[in-house]
């Protein structure tokens, strides 16, 4: 290139200098400004697990350590273009605490100082939530725990319930930090039964559960290790069928006292509802569906006045069998004690006369039937009629509310009562009645 073009060549560039550096910085600005628009500089947050390494600097012989509670994991903060936050996981994030890096070992607990890394950002667009996270070391202790089956609130099939629950692993040894291993009560296999009728084997899923019976969180088993590793605990589920309107029945030994008799001899509940397999089941077949408690768990005992007597109905059943859900264990056999030559008569409450209720008053009681104990004062032989006794109640006075209040009988001459009788009454106002 000779002078003379190289002379014009620099005159056209410094020709409006100011200009063209205007121009320049304005295109960069706009550039700038377009970009930006298009992905804009955003935070997003990650939560992210907390990686140990070169645990062996703590955890060896005797000595182990546990991460404080609440911080295996922590929130990491990044911020730059909304392009590359659209492309990143929490999995994408690592954040280590290197235990070689500890610099006081003496403190407790002992404080480890976090490093985070993504690949594609960064170390100036990341902050963490915290740069450090608590550990504590201690002993380790190791303990064998037996295996508890719980089914949870899963419910089988119609008209059956689990009979029995055997795990494949009865008992699983846990060692890891002592203080850890003195908080667990319960080693506990839950399984889930949900709308099942036939024997099988099912998974369970393994809950640690600690003395105040709360559930320990899945992340103690970072700090546990089970002698042959985690079980996977399968549980034998042999489900028994549901049998409702097994009635029941008493008998008894001895005898009331000199001049009174057993008239009557009743079990409540009438009937119960049971579960049991099939060979048990079939034993109450055979019996009519009828369990009959034996003479020598009731003793009349010379008594004068009715007798109440529980029995546990758990001892009468046969094997492989026990009581449907929400079944009392104990039933009231009552026997009913009654003068010589005394009737007792059930009483409709229908036919109590109401003396005395005020007109803006309904009355409701608390059963449907009354019983009535008569017996002749002389040698009449006439028999008495349930239509001869007349029953009424004064209710002269009585406001709205509950009233325990006697029952008066009249009885046709020759018969007296033998006991007096009262009963439960309700009196409402009538324009509250439903």
């Amino acid at each position: 290139m000779n002078s003379a073009r190289f002379r014009k060549l620099i005159q056209g560039l410094t020709d409006n200098l100011g200009l063209k550096i205007l121009s320049a910085v304005i295109a960069i600005v706009i550039w700038y400004l377009v970009v930006g628009y298009n992905d804009p500089i955003d935070t997003a947050s990650y939560t992210v697990h907390v990686e140990i390494t070169n645990e062996s600097y703590i955890a060896n012989g005797k000595r182990t350590f546990t991460v404080g509670e609440d911080y295996s994991n922590v929130i990491v903060y990044i911020r730059t273009n909304r392009s590359v936050l659209k492309k990143l996981q929490a999995s994408n994030v690592v954040v280590t605490a290197d235990l070689t890096q500890i610099v006081e070992l003496n403190s407790e607990p002992v404080y480890v100082p976090l490093q985070v890394s993504c690949a594609g950002v960064s170390q100036e667009s990341i902050t963490l939530s915290r740069t450090t996270i608590p550990i504590y070391i201690e002993d380790i202790a190791s303990q064998k725990f037996a295996v508890v089956v719980d089914k949870g609130d899963s419910v089988p099939g119609q008209n059956f319930e689990v009979g029995k629950m055997e795990a494949d692993t009865k008992t699983v040894t846990i060692s890891g930090p002592e203080s850890l291993i003195n908080r667990i009560g319960t080693v506990k296999a839950t399984i889930d039964v949900s709308g099942m009728t036939e024997d099988r084997k099912v998974s369970s899923v393994l809950t640690l559960i600690d003395k105040e019976q709360t559930e320990l969180p899945k992340s103690v088993f970072d700090s546990l290790t089970f002698d042959g590793g985690i079980p996977n605990i399968g549980v034998t589920v042999t489900f028994w069928e549901k049998v409702s309107g097994i009635r029941l029945e008493s008998e008894f030994s001895g005898k009331a006292a000199d001049g009174y008799r057993v008239s009557k001899v009743s079990v409540v509940p009438e009937e119960i509802t049971v579960v049991g397999d099939k060979e048990a089941l079939k034993i109450l077949a055979e019996n009519k569906n009828t369990i009959t408690i034996p003479r020598e768990m009731v003793y009349a005992g010379d008594a004068d006045k009715d007798l109440n007597v529980s029995v546990d109905i758990t001892e009468l059943l046969p094997p492989n069998c026990r009581l449907g859900s929400n079944i009392n264990e104990t039933a009231q056999v009552t026997l009913s004690i009654m003068p010589m030559d005394s009737k007792e008569y059930s009483m409709d409450v229908d036919q109590i006369e109401q003396r005395g209720l005020s007109d803006n008053l309904t009355v409701s009681y608390d059963q449907t039937k009354v019983p009535i104990r008569v017996q002749r004062t002389d040698g009449t032989k006439e028999e008495l009629n349930a239509s001869d006794i007349v029953l009424s109640m004064n209710l002269t006075g009585a406001t709205a509310g509950e009233y325990t209040l006697p029952v008066e009988v009249q009885l046709p001459e020759g018969y007296e009562l033998v006991e007096k009788v009262k009963l439960t009454v309700r009196l409402k106002a009538k324009a509250e009645s439903s």
